[in-house]
């Protein structure tokens, strides 16, 4: 599949998207930057944490899926019935749910 052209523009959305929420924070914090500010530095900087931790968090999150279907002992494809981005608010409250301490961390978060 990673050479199809559809997987590729889909992981381009995400990095967009994920991008464009904070954008307005990113130009509030360029204000405060020197006048000769490496700005290109800064924006590859920026764009390789945000990858990185999408890649981090789909790590998370399919561990936790992976988790959940041996639990309950079926297919990963049954358990992740939604996909999307509300897939993510399942898995997250499942694992808050499972840790250790469950309501100290549902509080902290």
């Amino acid at each position: 599949k990673l050479l199809t052209t559809t997987v590729w523009l889909d992981a381009a959305a995400q990095i967009f998207f994920s991008l464009g929420p904070g954008f307005g924070v990113l130009l509030a914090f360029a204000s405060y930057n020197p006048f000769h500010n490496n700005c290109y530095k800064d924006a590859l900087i920026t764009s390789s944490v945000n990858c990185l931790t999408s890649f981090l968090s789909g790590f998370v999150i399919f561990t936790v899926l992976g988790y959940m279907a041996e639990m309950r002992q079926q297919r990963v494809e049954n358990v992740a019935k939604d996909a999307g981005p509300s897939l993510l608010f399942i898995i997250y409250a499942e694992a808050i749910a499972n840790m250790p301490a469950a309501t100290f961390f549902a509080i902290i978060f």
